[in-house]
């Protein structure tokens, strides 16, 4: 393995420039995380801001088949088959959120669903709703606003304070 020396020592040599251009690094990784959030968040997002609230049943659980061979895993997810009606329409659907076991869920739910197109929902389930998607969202919010204040700072000229 090659020494680490020369590369330590042109970091140290360059820590001011590094320090003065790190805003664009954090940029980069801002806009990945809030694509990663945006990504896996837009259908719940979508539902908590304009959804409607329906009484719903647990009416059984899909088990996906695994598609590759290679899916070596011990467990089963089992995924809830929801039932709700909307003016007097029936509509089924399967949420995306599974469980090691068919006991997690409770025959009675609450369904956030589109107004518009009852056929998108998913299973209102309060503060977890807002998981894991906002999680990535966040983190990508918080290094945008630092990768910009960075940026501000280096076009007004002011410099990192770096010794």
């Amino acid at each position: 393995m090659a020494d680490a020396q020369p590369i330590v020592d042109w970091f140290i040599r360059n820590k001011k420039t590094i320090a003065r251009y790190m805003f664009l690094l954090q940029f980069i990784t801002a806009l990945i995380f809030l694509g990663v959030g945006y990504t896996i968040g837009q259908k719940p997002l979508h539902l908590l801001w304009s959804g409607a609230r329906a009484p719903g049943r647990t009416m059984g659980y899909e088990t996906p088949h695994p598609t590759t061979s290679s899916n070596q895993t011990n467990w089963t997810t089992f995924f809830p088959v929801v039932e709700f009606r909307v003016r007097e329409t029936a509509f089924r659907f399967t949420d995306w959120r599974g469980s090691n076991s068919t006991g997690s869920f409770s025959k009675n739910v609450t369904v956030l669903y589109d107004p518009a197109n009852p056929t998108i929902a998913m299973i209102d389930k309060d503060k977890a709703n807002w998981f894991p998607w906002s999680i990535p969202l966040g983190i990508g919010l918080f290094l945008f606003v630092v990768a910009a204040s960075g940026g501000i700072r280096l076009l007004r000229g002011q410099r990192a304070r770096i010794r």
